[in-house]
């Protein structure tokens, strides 16, 4: 399901779907993929969440301290979750389009 609902938020802004129309398309399109792209998604939060465990569950200074490590954290590593839907919407749907731009 998790791998279905992915590009929900890629079609939302980068289509301008409403959250209904981008769901069913987010489905359509990681349909017969579905795989994949569980495994981009998996991979991608272990990364961002397996790495930051260890300091997380670590950190000295009482129930400040894991509340504001886990908003830097979530802050620093956003953009590189979204960049990773970003590439696999644009995988998938113009597969022909550069990710980086050729300048």
């Amino acid at each position: 399901m998790a791998a279905r609902w992915s590009l929900m938020a890629p079609f939302v802004v980068l289509q301008d779907e409403d959250p209904g129309d981008a769901l069913d398309k987010s489905r359509a399109t990681v349909m017969g993929r579905t795989g994949r792209v569980m495994w981009i998604v998996v991979a991608t939060f272990v990364l961002v969440s397996g790495t930051s465990a260890p300091v997380f569950y670590f950190l000295p200074g009482g129930a400040a301290a894991p509340i504001l490590f886990s908003f830097v954290w979530s802050s620093l590593t956003a953009p590189f979750e979204a960049h990773v839907l970003s590439v696999v919407y644009y995988r998938l749907t113009d597969p022909e389009r550069p990710v980086i731009h050729g300048g």
